[in-house]
């Protein structure tokens, strides 16, 4: 459906002037650092993903284009987890699970991309012409991801409960914009499990491309 296409693809370019504004005139931090990584995952599943809603490949390489992007997805957790961590100023303590979390995550991209046991195919409903349909172990995919991203909600509610000023406002938007990203972004797993939800929620994750990047 190439109106949701051109939203994940608005995504992708979004992204990029970001980082050709921001990043290319200054000495990164840590927590840039940590943001930007998030984010270049986050664009390069995007681009994907909108090849795969724009339907404009046949079933073949629209196939390939969609584990691509689902691989991408699940490298996009660990790295949430660690922008989270860095948020929070708590990095250097998670350091190790973060590690943990970017080991399961390659491990499961690589099958993901290589084996049909995530997804197995593709299905179309209404004026979607492919959506990916999961395999046996789509749910392991699923479930790392919002395990990372759940965990990293958490480490970053706790410490708004421990600052003031400045970093307290950084710490809520950042609530707030991936709050409103990942409500929209969660909506696009239903597909996998063969549930016929439209996928206007790739919208909702263009809002942490405003509130994150101005945080």
């Amino acid at each position: 459906m190439w109106i949701d296409a051109l939203g994940a693809f608005a995504i992708t370019g979004f992204n990029v002037t970001l980082w050709l504004l921001t990043f290319t005139k200054r000495r990164l931090s840590p927590l840039a650092k940590a943001y930007f990584w998030w984010s270049f995952w986050i664009t390069l599943w995007s681009f994907g993903y909108g090849v795969t809603l724009s339907g404009v490949f046949d079933y073949g390489p629209t196939l390939w284009w969609n584990k691509y992007c689902q691989a991408m997805a699940t490298l996009i957790s660990p790295f949430f987890f660690r922008f989270g961590a860095c948020v929070a100023g708590q990095f250097d303590r998670y350091r190790k699970l973060y590690r943990f979390y970017l080991g399961l995550a390659v491990v499961n991209a690589l099958a993901l991309f290589l084996t049909p046991y995530y997804v197995k195919g593709l299905w179309s409903f209404g004026p979607y012409r492919y959506q990916p349909l999961g395999g046996p172990l789509y749910f392991v995919f699923t479930l790392l991801f919002f395990w990372c991203t759940v965990h990293s909600f958490l480490v970053a509610a706790q410490a708004y409960r421990n600052v003031t000023g400045r970093k307290r406002k950084q710490v809520s938007l950042f609530l707030l914009g991936t709050g409103i990203a990942y409500s929209g972004g969660g909506t696009l797993f239903l597909q996998g499990y063969g549930i016929p939800f439209p996928t206007h929620g790739v919208y909702l994750i263009l809002g942490y491309v405003i509130v994150i990047g101005y945080a």
